[in-house]
């Protein structure tokens, strides 16, 4: 049986996304330890990373509106030749051992997610309304084939070019960048019609204000950060812990196994059991995620810890991005994704950046404790938005009664 447009959207969305992830991860995998190997303060070693989600946060609302303009194809184009772009001057950076110029590839491969983390909001611009989370869900999963082949490329091409280490890995996301160009040009999704682009929009500071705004933000935001913070210290902290290379990036392949595979299940938790319980479900495996990770510093503890921190990410993130389409129309949606991203890609940028300072100067468990804390907040707006529901319902049911 023939695909359905939309479908087949989905399809080719999730194929870009799992060759956007695949780059990803070699960068997220590799980013700090080659940071580590250029910079003399070690302190900054995560600085490639931060500048990874900088360049997101920079790229994130302009993305939008361009593709507001030009289509979503077109930009998912521009975003994927800044991932070649990003490829080719990480390896001229490694040869040349500039930390600085290091840094500016990162940023790009970072304007290459600005564009790419909109995949899953593209494939609901076309889906029926009972099909929008499992969209988003389906796109996400992806990420399982780039749980697999993003570290195995990171392993097998680190040394391609030997004797420079870790430059072959970056020839390997300049090969990503061209593939994902293909899926992304049969992507079919119409542009906006003028009823829908000119429609009654409401001010920004009146929907950022919304509880189902604010919750959305805080679970994809904070989900994100707090995932970010854990694995931009676990390769390091693995090392500190005389640990080799190729098990961190082991752990940071289960990691990402963990963050994507759930996504072929999500959806449908979401359909059956209702947003929240989801929500709530993954702060909960944070927590878990969190008292494993403290309780000791072998290979079985970061492995564990990362996975179960991959599935808190997963149960926030698709929930969170669900949760943000009740909370825009469609002209509105535009600036509600780019501010929601603004914030997904900001928060996760601090993250980044704390994280290499924390572990530096308090530790391995201390970066976990800081998790908490920052959860309780995320909490403390999913309970709002929940007591704005059902007073909203039950305000409907007196006037339905009158």
């Amino acid at each position: 049986m023939a695909l359905s447009r939309d479908r087949l959207n989905v399809l080719l969305l999730s194929v870009s996304q799992a060759l956007f992830m695949s780059a990803s991860v070699i960068g997220f995998a590799l980013g700090g330890l080659v940071g580590y190997t250029l910079v003399d303060n070690k302190a900054f070693a995560t600085a490639p990373i931060t500048m990874t989600i900088l360049g997101a946060a920079l790229t994130t609302i302009p993305a939008s509106f361009f593709m507001r303009r030009f289509g979503r194809r077109a930009g998912f184009l521009v975003g994927a030749s800044m991932g070649v772009a990003s490829g080719g001057l990480a390896i001229h950076a490694i040869y040349a051992e500039d930390f600085l110029l290091f840094c500016v590839s990162s940023l790009l491969i970072g304007i290459y997610r600005g564009f790419a983390q909109y995949y899953r909001f593209a494939a609901t611009d076309v889906a029926a309304p009972d099909f929008r989370a499992r969209a988003i869900s389906y796109v996400m999963a992806g990420g399982v084939v780039a749980a697999v082949l993003g570290p195995q490329l990171a392993i097998f091409s680190r040394d391609m070019l030997a004797p420079v280490p870790f430059a072959g890995a970056y020839l390997a996301v300049v090969a990503l960048g061209l593939a994902a160009m293909v899926p992304i040009s049969l992507v079919r999704i119409p542009k906006l019609s003028r009823e829908q682009r000119l429609g009654p929009v409401r001010p920004l500071r009146v929907i950022m204000r919304q509880p189902a705004f604010i919750a959305a933000a805080c679970n994809a935001g904070g989900g994100f950060a707090l995932m970010n913070l854990l694995m931009t210290a676990t390769p390091l902290s693995m090392m500190a812990c005389d640990l080799s290379v190729d098990q961190s990036t082991l752990v940071i392949q289960w990691h990402v196994m963990a963050m994507f595979l759930p996504s072929f299940f999500t959806g449908h938790l979401i359909d059956r059991f209702g947003l929240l319980r989801v929500l709530y479900g993954g702060m909960a495996v944070l927590v878990a995620a969190v008292a494993v990770a403290v309780s000791g510093v072998t290979v079985g503890n970061f492995t564990v810890s990362m996975i179960l921190v991959g599935v808190s990410w997963n149960f926030m993130y698709v929930g969170g991005s669900a949760l943000l389409t009740q909370a825009c129309t469609v002209a509105e949606q535009a600036k509600t994704q780019a501010a929601n991203e603004f914030l997904v890609v900001g928060l996760t940028a601090v993250a980044s950046l704390v994280s290499g300072v924390m572990l530096n100067w308090f530790g391995w468990d201390a970066v976990n404790v800081l998790a908490l804390p920052v959860l309780g907040i995320i909490a403390a707006a999913t309970a709002w938005y929940a007591a704005d529901t059902r007073a909203r319902a039950a305000a409907m049911v007196v006037q339905s009664a009158e």
